[in-house]
Order: structure tokens, then sequence, then C-alpha cells
């Protein structure tokens, strides 16, 4: 019987790791952004955003900041403030609508506002959470936010798979090269194939492009050596 059931937790695991991300619509064409021979994922705001807005090749594209992740939030019920926990992070509205959020309540235009907050729809069930309901992240200072949609939950075997609600992250440091705690992922169009040299190719003279409108680099050495040391990559949700 041990046998039987290690073999099974083995089975479910292998599955869990072979179906990973192939439940996102269209997954064979998303990519995250990868640096450092793709050792790090991690990236700044105004070279993602170059990636996604100046290669033809990219449908679409967004980041999040899972270091920015919330935990604790406080929900008003009947003038009393109650405690709910749950995994909360920041992002792009271009991200979910990459990862193809399908909204139950409410639409991608609730997250023009900055005080609103979507949450899937385990989240609602699970926490008894509601649209229109209010939310503090600290009890201490004034800032409230609301529950301005629900979405399907996205597969939780895959990259975004385990939060429970998002914010949009507006223009949060889109123009700080210093900040590199973003996670990007760009959509290829359709019959776009990611051949790993050309497109590394791409990545970097879109790099270099930006870096020699930034007072930061101001020599061709010290360009060079950026881009030798990033080596910016795409690495498929396949993979």
């Amino acid at each position: 019987a041990v046998a039987i059931s290690a073999f099974y937790i083995l089975m479910v695991s292998v599955d869990f790791d072979y179906n990973f991300n192939n439940q996102i619509k269209d997954y064979e064409n998303i990519y995250c952004l990868v640096s450092n021979n793709e050792s790090s994922n991690w990236i700044n705001r105004p070279i993602g955003e170059a990636f996604i807005n100046d290669i033809p090749s990219v449908e679409n594209g967004g980041c999040l900041q899972p270091a920015l992740g919330i935990e604790t939030f406080y929900v008003k019920r009947s003038d009393e403030w109650n405690k709910i926990k749950g995994n909360f992070t920041m992002c792009s509205v271009s991200l979910l609508e990459t990862f193809d959020a399908k909204f139950i309540e409410g639409s991608y235009d609730v997250l023009n506002n900055p005080t609103s907050i979507i949450i899937t729809k385990s989240a609602s069930q699970k926490k008894g959470l509601h649209v229109g309901d209010i939310l503090k992240i600290n009890l201490d200072i004034d800032f409230q936010l609301v529950v301005g949609g629900i979405i399907e939950d996205f597969p939780k075997n895959s990259e975004i798979g385990n939060f429970d609600g998002f914010l949009n992250i507006l223009n949060r440091n889109i123009d700080d090269y210093s900040e590199w705690s973003f996670i990007y992922y760009l959509k290829l169009k359709d019959g776009i194939q990611n051949d790993k040299k050309s497109m590394d190719e791409i990545l970097r003279n879109v790099t270099k492009k930006i870096l020699e409108q930034n007072d930061d680099y101001k020599t061709p050495e010290e360009i060079e050596s950026f881009l030798d040391n990033k080596n910016f990559s795409l690495v498929s949700l396949k993979d």
C-alpha cells in the first residue's frame, strides 16, 4: 500500500510538471523574458516595455511584481474590519490580457481606477468577497481599495495560478532603469517562431537603442558590457 501511494504521488507530480502552463490559452506563443544566460527573470520596466512596444513580432505582453505581494487584507463588514489572508500581487492590465483573463463580473475597465482590485472566483467564494467590497491593506492609514471585478481562476499549474487577486501596477517604475523586480511575459504573433539566435539579436538591438538614449550609459563600451552581461532571451511557457 505504501508503494502504491508513493507511486501515485510521483505520477501526480510528474503530471503536474509535464502539463505546467499548457492550459493557458495560446501558451505556445507566450514567453518569459530572462537574462544572465537564463539564470534570472528579473527585468526593469523601461527595457521590458520597449520589448513589447518596439518588436513587430510581439502581439502583447505585460509584467507582474511578485515581490510586492500582499498577504493580508481587511474587509469591512458591519462597520468592522475583518482580516483575510491570500496571495495578491500587482501586475499590468496587459499581463492579464496576455494570459486571457475571463471576467465573471466587471471588465478590464475597472482597473483604470487605481483603487480597484480584481479577484479570482475561488478567492471570492472562499473569502466571501464580492464586487463593491471595501478593503484596506493597513488599518492605520486612510487608503482603501474596492473589489472591482471577479475573474475565472487561472489554471493552478501555471505561472500565475497561485494568485488570488491583482492590482493594477499602472506606471510604477515605468522609467526606472535601476528597479529590477519585475517579471515580463511576451506573446508572439501567430505563426512567429522563436528562433533563439535571431530573437536574441532583436532583443539586443532594442536594448542597445534605448540605452543609447539613456545618459547613464555614456560610452559604447559601457553599453556593450551591459548587453553582454544581461544577454536577454525568451523562454517559452512550454519549457
